[in-house]
């Protein structure tokens, strides 16, 4: 049951993807729904799940906590304590996203691109500046 889950989200958050790339003419807010839609289902989080926060960071706890079934608070109390170096689950999984988004769009993000992602919105503008198929669009 849960390889079929994840199986469907992989698959569900591939064809948002795949909608993207295939627009003859891209437009930023049809790029940014999408990519956002990409990230609600790479994180298992319903819309409704987003307590009306943009902030990347807050949804990858609040990820987490579904998966893990405990609330944000707890999640974050407990990865607190767990290690010295500051790699918890979530700045892992948030890593693992922004390298999911540079593969599917075949895109490299520098460092400073980065360091200055704090929100989903941040995620669309740094990717869509890299996109080539951005230009096609308004």
């Amino acid at each position: 049951m849960l390889q079929e889950s994840i199986r469907r989200a992989a698959d569900e958050s591939q064809a948002e993807i795949d909608l993207i790339l295939s627009q003859e003419r891209l437009t930023y807010p049809f790029f940014s729904e999408h990519l956002r839609r990409f990230v609600l289902i790479r994180y298992a989080l319903d819309p409704s799940d987003c307590e009306g926060t943009d902030d990347l960071d807050k949804l990858t706890l609040i990820s987490l906590s579904k998966t893990l079934k405990m609330s944000k608070d707890l999640v974050a109390d407990y990865e607190a304590g767990q290690n010295c170096d500051g790699a918890t689950s979530a700045t892992v999984k948030r890593s693992l996203l922004l390298m999911k988004i540079q593969k599917a769009f075949s895109i490299e993000l520098s460092l400073p691109d980065l360091m200055g992602i704090d929100t989903l919105e941040d995620v669309a503008r740094a990717v869509w500046r890299h996109l080539p198929i951005s230009s096609k669009g308004a």
